[in-house]
């Protein structure tokens, strides 16, 4: 099983009041053969709704480290506990008619969850 470990650094102080009281946190996990030459690194970075607290990154630390020999690092990184959600997320359809296929189109107006889905497949700017 790989080492963990935990750091928590001041951070940078605020660009509006000069305040100094933040903090940043490293999560790391080192495999349990230790590192040699052959030792890579690699950094997670949490995407849309998840955190450095998610269990599956909490996993992919510990777990990468010993099957791929690496050191796997992730970073609480600032703002991310404002930026990880879609609460109060609105948007509209209107105009989409014309860059979906009208299978798409469809769909999403049927059943609006589906919006990360479908829209992965264009290139496009949606207004929210």
């Amino acid at each position: 099983m790989s080492y963990n470990q935990e750091i928590i650094l001041p951070a940078h102080p605020n660009i509006y009041n000069g305040n100094n009281e933040r903090t940043y946190r490293i999560e790391y996990s080192i495999p349990q053969i230790g590192t040699n030459e052959q030792t890579g690194i690699v950094l997670f970075v949490p995407g849309f709704g998840g955190n450095i607290d998610s269990k599956v990154y909490k996993k992919m630390r510990e777990e990468f480290a010993d099957k791929y020999n690496l050191v796997t690092v992730e970073c609480e990184f600032f703002g991310s506990k404002f930026m990880q959600g879609d609460d109060g997320f609105s948007y509209s359809l209107n105009g989409l008619e014309k860059t979906l296929s009208e299978d798409h189109f469809e769909t999403l107006r049927m059943d609006p969850s589906k919006l990360y889905e479908i829209v992965g497949d264009y290139s496009i700017q949606l207004p929210c």
